[in-house]
């Protein structure tokens, strides 16, 4: 025994280049996941030279966001109004959606915008708009709905 060591001795990956190896461990993760996140927006802007002084800019967006999927339909989620047959029928069972929830196909968003020449110099320029932010993925939080899918393999 080594002094500060309980119950092992050595360095693991000198045992392993050794060939000398008591056991191993081995994730398991085969899923490379499918996400996706269609979104969809209209646009249209009109400007109005009310004086020769300002211009009033008026705008529309509408943004149409549907449910992200997975491709391959490996998303898991638990639903708790699913009849469970390893339960007894109760409700609460996990289950593989397409979708986990519907499209909305009212986000508008008005866009209000004003330009004022001061003088030659200067112009001043402010602007108002309501944004509707979609949930972007970037490789995260997603991987959650696929649990189940990996796994440990050890190796005595």
């Amino acid at each position: 025994m080594q002094p500060g060591f309980s119950s092992d001795t050595g360095h693991s990956f000198a045992s392993f280049l050794l060939g000398a190896v008591q056991s191993a461990n081995r994730g398991l993760s085969p899923l490379t996941s499918g996400f996706r996140q269609p979104y969809h927006a209209l646009y249209a802007q009109d400007d109005w030279k009310v004086t020769p002084k300002l211009t009033i800019n008026l705008g529309l967006r509408w943004e149409i966001i549907p449910s992200f999927y997975e491709v391959t339909n490996r998303m898991s989620v638990v639903d708790l109004d699913a009849p469970n047959p390893g339960a007894g029928n109760f409700t609460g069972a996990l289950t593989f959606p397409t979708r986990v929830n519907n499209t909305y196909y009212r986000m508008f968003g008005p866009r209000l915008g004003f330009a004022y020449r001061v003088n030659d110099k200067l112009v001043v320029r402010g602007g108002y708009a309501m944004m509707n932010t979609p949930p972007i993925r970037n490789d995260w939080g997603y991987d959650g709905f696929t649990f189940g899918y990996n796994g440990n393999i050890r190796v005595s």
